[in-house]
């Protein structure tokens, strides 16, 4: 199931990581800035941008995780 993009939590939970959490909190911003867009284009790039960033979120959550687990 696809989430819509403006459903990123306004709540970050700290678990997730500095690195993470900054990735998520750029998303949350390119999506009020999306919708405060007027210009189809910019409303794309800012779309495509959140997605960006929760991408980049995910991989440095994705990694946080593996320095966690013992070698």
């Amino acid at each position: 199931m696809l989430v819509k993009q403006r459903d990123i939590s306004e709540n970050i939970p700290q678990e997730i990581g500095e690195e993470s959490s900054y990735f998520l909190l750029r998303a949350r911003q390119e999506v009020e800035r999306s919708e405060a867009a007027t210009a189809p284009q910019a409303v794309a790039a800012h779309r495509e941008l959140a997605m960006l960033y929760s991408v980049k979120a995910l991989l440095a959550h994705a990694d946080a995780d593996a320095d966690d687990e013992p070698t």
